[in-house]
């Protein structure tokens, strides 16, 4: 899916979650799910303006599409729904982000 195809998507979400199934792969195709959370205005506006000061400084303006993307946290997982619903992986993700920076660190500093 083209990220202006998901921005579309996404704009039509009337609640604040939404859950599709999608496959992704670019020789082999895997099932996964998409998970999309949206965030609180306060969160978005400074997404939005922390990725206008980058392209600013990069010398280009941020699409209509990304800056509709930064509306969401996106979620992709391969742990079928009758194991993890949705609620689950939206608690999850952040868990695992934070255990892949300490095996980075770790990577790092031990070798």
């Amino acid at each position: 899916m083209h990220h202006v195809e998901l921005t579309q998507m996404l704009q039509a979400v009337a609640g604040d979650r939404i859950e599709r199934a999608s496959f992704i792969g670019a020789n082999e195709l895997v099932p996964s799910r998409l998970v999309a959370v949206r965030m609180p205005e306060a969160i978005v506006n400074e997404r939005r303006r922390i990725a206008k000061k980058k392209a600013k400084k990069k010398g280009y303006t941020p699409s209509r599409a990304h800056l509709n993307l930064l509306t969401w946290n996106l979620f992709i997982s391969n742990v079928p729904s009758i194991i993890w619903k949705t609620a689950t992986v939206v608690k999850a993700y952040p868990i695992r982000w934070q255990i892949e920076l300490i095996f980075k660190s770790w990577k790092s500093y031990l070798h």
